[in-house]
């Protein structure tokens, strides 16, 4: 992949849990880069959640290598929130990261 394909602007985010005062824990995504990423659509399919039919699509992600990205991370990309399923290397030079992820919210 050429580094032209890597024109998506994406913004990576890591959860954080903070006390919420009553003895539970809060979720709060935090920061974590901006990077260009190349991103593709893989699957799209359907799952019964809770006998309800949930559509989910399924995405392919390559950032350059040395991104901190990891599994559970989530990616906002135009307004759309991905959630990082896992991350490995995309080519055997180790040049590329590809993170397969899915459609978190809609």
């Amino acid at each position: 992949m050429s580094a032209g394909a890597l024109r998506r602007r994406l913004f990576i985010e890591r959860a954080a849990g903070t006390a919420d005062g009553g003895g539970g824990r809060e979720i709060a995504w935090e920061p974590v880069a901006t990077v260009f990423a190349a991103v593709r659509p893989v699957r799209a399919e359907e799952r019964d959640e809770l006998g309800r039919l949930d559509g989910v699509a399924t995405h392919a992600v390559e950032v350059r290598a040395g991104v901190d990205l990891t599994g559970g991370d989530r990616l906002t990309i135009d307004g759309r929130t991905l959630r990082v399923l896992a991350v490995r290397e995309a080519d055997a030079r180790g040049r590329r990261l590809l993170a397969l992820a899915e459609e978190a919210e809609r």
